[in-house]
């Protein structure tokens, strides 16, 4: 069973040709994350401030639910 987190940060990077959006953390931590919903890289641009979901499923972190703040 996939751990999931709620935690809050702002885009700070969206790469769709690689399938990944980097969201810095409240501890300034920047991580790239895999979204499920590929609607997600219309729904927020670089420097959003956004509230997600995310978990590992195979390795990978992956945004499972994601809304600006």
């Amino acid at each position: 069973v996939p751990s999931l987190a709620q935690t809050t940060g702002q885009v700070v990077k969206i790469d769709e040709p690689a399938g990944m959006i980097t969201i810095k953390d409240t501890s300034g931590q920047q991580v790239a994350y895999k979204p499920k919903d590929g609607l997600l890289f219309n729904a927020v641009k670089e420097g959003d401030k956004v509230s997600f979901t995310a978990s590992e499923e195979n390795g990978q972190k992956v945004i499972s639910k994601l809304e600006k703040r």
